[in-house]
């Protein structure tokens, strides 16, 4: 309601600001991603287990079977 509310410039900042916000959130999802794979290729080069990456990491035993293609 209070949205409804908003004058057409405040409407227009506000629907710019939560375009932003979506953008950035997306790209802190993906570099945690990048990240958690990043940390399984690591735990793969050092010898551990497939099943213990995938419950440490949060990635599926498929995601990481699939990096190993990448060392």
């Amino acid at each position: 309601m209070k949205i409804a509310g908003f004058d057409k410039a405040k409407r227009i900042q506000y629907e710019k600001d939560m375009y932003d916000e979506r953008r950035r959130n997306g790209e802190i999802a993906a570099a945690e991603e990048e990240g958690r794979k990043a940390v399984a290729i690591n735990m793969l080069a050092a010898g551990m287990p497939v099943e213990k990456i995938a419950e440490l990491t949060e990635l599926s035993v498929e995601e990481i079977t699939a990096l190993r293609s990448r060392m």
